[in-house]
């Protein structure tokens, strides 16, 4: 569709209104002096009629006409108006311009018709006799009350078409002029309007471009300057109502974006409107998702049958979904209808939460009461069976005595150990952040040698050698006796499951902003499933050997707090039958 400026579409119909104006106008002026300039000649010529009827008195009286052509024709050379008389019978008896004889006869002409009928005759027609285009005036003559003839007076048109066409000349070069004088004021008016219409328009569209600081100038025109601040102010509050969506809509977005929840809003037919950083996560969902089928994005069965569902009964649901992509995890989902304060249904709200770490903390309790359950058991059973029997008469028995009292005296050592080990693993959980506060820089080289000395004897028991590798003098802040304790843990551990006549090296190395402790043997070795689940409590690859040996199970998870503790991790390298490396890795700011 084309459009036009507002100034070509008024100007125009402005400047045609003038030209038809002054077109009739022209017409009708031009009339009315072709009119009023015909009916001047008219009288003028009646008169000159009225003259000549007087004069021809003396002619009736001689009942002769001779000379009265002549006379008629000194008229004409003085009047400029050609006289002629004419019978009643239509025959010429006197013209001022041609010989009577020579003239047809003029019973016929309209002029003289109406003369002889009404006293009168008037007539405009061209003239073959004197080829021209004339004004006739004929008036009846009586003389004595008889009907003698007509006597006409005829003058040429051409001074009226002469003085017609220089008026009609002067009428059209004023007109030209006032037409252009009248454009031109019209232009400058459309112009001082258009001017005002401009600027509101230039506004609106930098209002519809979000542009609210632009400014209107305002205008003389009264009802152009009421409309200019009625914008302006209409601008302003438009700033401020944008402002205060754009803010509360950023608010929202920050919420959304930064929930651990993830949330997804669908319309009633659960095209998704709404969608936060984490369900995006959750889903492996990227750009392009406003609009679409939650079907089709989200891929979970379970999760649509839930919306619908929540479409269906109007009630607030919650289900446990299990994934597999793009990770394995569980989460929670908690659907809610949306409604308007009309109470009309417009979707549906789905809050997800990931539960994976909470069944898992779940499952480790379950776990750790089982574990703990049996770990306390076995020994009180075994404890409780020695006392029984030696009630019923063992104790009587010195060897018996003896050899049960001694069992019961190991099986009391590892619940004691158990129960030390289980307040040791939860009083660095609880004081897991304060454990530096009780802490001062000290030689972690000593700390080593300490370790080293404690197991010794145990060490030697099996004739295994303790090896320090430490070049370098490595001083942290730390809490000594916990590390000391995680570095024993591990020695013990290595101990255990080395050969005899073997080898444990401990190697401590330092960078710039790392700190490394290596404990490594060559006993035999754990197999690749279950190194995962080494740190775990009450965790044992081989558990009838590990209780053989005297271990509670909760060596490795009181060295993974303890790490943790002072900001670092511990891991474990092992290949089946070559032997294991534990590595503690401590920050070089500690």
């Amino acid at each position: 569709m084309i459009y036009k400026r507002l100034i070509w579409q008024i100007y125009p119909s402005y400047v045609l209104v003038i030209l038809t104006s002054l077109v009739l106008m022209f017409f009708v002026v031009s009339n009315a002096f072709q009119v009023f300039y015909l009916n001047q000649i008219t009288a003028d010529l009646k008169a000159r009629t009225l003259l000549m009827q007087d004069i021809l008195s003396p002619y009736f009286d001689r009942q002769s006409f001779d000379g009265l052509s002549q006379y008629f024709s000194l008229q004409y050379h003085e009047m400029n108006t050609r006289f002629t008389f004419v019978s009643v019978g239509g025959d010429v008896i006197a013209d001022s311009l041609k010989d009577p004889l020579e003239m047809d006869n003029h019973s016929d002409r309209p002029e003289i018709r109406q003369a002889l009928k009404n006293d009168w005759g008037r007539s405009v027609r061209y003239s073959s006799t004197v080829d021209t285009k004339m004004l006739y005036i004929a008036k009846s003559i009586y003389y004595q009350d008889q009907l003698l003839g007509v006597i006409r007076g005829s003058i040429p048109m051409n001074n009226l078409d002469y003085t017609l066409a220089l008026f009609m000349k002067q009428m059209i070069f004023w007109g030209v002029v006032i037409c252009i004088f009248t454009a031109g004021i019209g232009y400058f008016v459309s112009h001082r309007i258009r001017q005002p219409i401009h600027a509101l328009a230039k506004g609106a569209e930098q209002y519809s471009e979000g542009n609210f600081d632009y400014h209107i100038p305002l205008s003389t025109t009264l009802e152009f300057n009421k409309l200019s601040v009625a914008l302006n102010h209409m601008a302003q509050q438009l700033k401020d109502r944008m402002g205060t969506i754009i803010k509360t809509g950023r608010e929202k977005d920050a919420i959304l974006s930064n929930m651990a929840e993830g949330i997804i809003a669908v319309d009633i037919h659960q095209r998704i409107t709404i969608m936060n950083q984490a369900a995006k996560q959750y889903f492996s969902i990227d750009e392009g998702y406003i609009g679409q089928s939650f079907h089709q994005m989200v891929k979970q069965p379970e999760l649509t049958h839930l919306i619908d569902t929540a479409l269906e009964t109007q009630s607030v649901i919650d289900i446990d979904v299990s994934l597999t992509q793009p990770k394995s995890m569980t989460l929670h989902g908690h659907c809610v209808c949306l409604k308007h304060s009309t109470q009309e249904i417009t979707g549906v709200l789905l809050v997800v939460r990931d539960v994976t770490r909470i069944e898992q903390l779940e499952t480790m309790r379950k776990n750790f009461v089982a574990n703990v359950s049996h770990e306390l058991k076995t020994p009180i059973t075994l404890i409780k069976g020695f006392l029984e029997t030696l009630l019923r008469g063992a104790i009587h028995d010195s060897k018996e005595r003896e050899e049960f009292l001694l069992i019961i005296q190991d099986h009391a050592n590892r619940l004691e150990t158990i129960i030390e080990d289980l307040l040791s693993l939860s009083r660095i959980e609880q004081e897991s952040d304060t454990i530096l506060d009780d802490g001062h820089v000290a030689s972690l080289n000593q700390v080593l040698e300490t370790a080293v000395r404690v197991c010794s004897e145990k060490a030697a028991q099996k004739q295994v050698s303790l090896h320090i590798n430490a070049p370098l003098q490595v001083n942290i802040a730390m809490n000594v006796s916990l590390m000391e304790q995680a570095v024993i843990n591990l020695i013990d551990n290595a101990i255990k499951y080395s050969p005899i006549s073997d080898t444990v090296r401990i190697d401590l190395d330092a960078t710039n902003s790392d700190i490394l402790i290596q404990v490594s043997d060559n006993g035999c070795g754990i197999p690749n499933e279950h190194i995962p689940h080494l740190f775990q409590r009450f965790y044992r690859v081989d558990k009838a050997r590990s209780r053989e040996l005297g271990g509670t199970g909760l060596g490795l998870s009181i060295v993974k707090h303890i790490v943790q503790a002072h900001g670092g991790q511990v891991r474990v390298e092992s290949v089946v039958d070559q032997g294991t490396q534990f590595y503690i890795e401590l920050p070089g700011h500690v």
